[in-house]
């Protein structure tokens, strides 16, 4: 998979910018911008602050930023909800192997 410029909305170009990844290897930040995500119902949900990281072979949303900004997580049976108050955003169901 090869990171998407092309979904992120009001992308600015940044020149500098690293994020340290779990391995402790450094990649680089080429811009900021918002991604606009659909669920299987329909409703839509913004992230804002989105890293563009060419270097990345996927794409990862931060819990940690996620809590920041107020979200609360409940995970059961191998799905993850991702919540705001009464509104589910986003629920992820576990791959299998």
């Amino acid at each position: 998979m090869t990171p998407r410029r092309d979904v992120l909305i009001e992308f600015q170009e940044i020149g500098t910018g690293m994020v340290r990844m779990a391995n402790n290897l450094f990649t680089e930040v080429n811009g900021i911008g918002k991604v606009r995500f659909v669920n299987s119902d329909g409703t839509t949900f913004m992230l804002h602050d989105v890293r563009y990281m060419p270097g990345m072979s996927r794409n990862l949303i931060s819990m940690g930023t996620l809590d920041s900004k107020g979200c609360e997580f409940e995970g059961k049976n191998g799905v993850l909800k991702v919540m705001k108050g009464d509104i589910t955003y986003m629920k992820g169901t576990r791959r299998e192997s």
